[in-house]
């Protein structure tokens, strides 16, 4: 996956055509990811559906994961964050760690936010 192109046009379609409400987009993030991979969501349409990032690599450190929030919040002032994809394969016993990843990104998310 080079860059968010397709699912940036594949959300862009798909709220276009629903002839209903979209609540949510999800938009998978690879691991450190450059700015050319973000550049896509220059041209999302999706006016009124918010859009989660999946930012959380459970193994990542908190600098890294800093750093793609940092980036993604140059092209995206409002976004929600998420795994990159389930968690269906991954061990029971490592659940525990995923969850806490997850609730320190989001800290971290508040934290970027509280600072605008």
């Amino acid at each position: 996956m080079p860059d968010l192109g397709l699912c940036v046009r594949l959300s862009n379609e798909a709220v276009a055509r629903s002839q209903r409400r979209v609540d949510y987009v999800h938009m998978p993030v690879i691991r450190r990811a450059e700015a050319e991979f973000f550049t896509p969501l220059n041209d999302l349409d999706i006016a009124g559906t918010r859009v989660f990032l999946g930012l959380i690599h459970h193994d990542d450190d908190p600098a890294t994961f800093r750093a793609q929030l940092t980036l993604a919040a140059s092209y995206l002032d409002d976004f929600g964050i998420a795994g990159p994809w389930g968690y269906g394969r991954v061990p029971s016993e490592n659940l525990p760690d995923v969850l806490s990843t997850h609730a320190l990104g989001l800290d971290e998310l508040r934290r970027s936010r509280a600072g605008r």
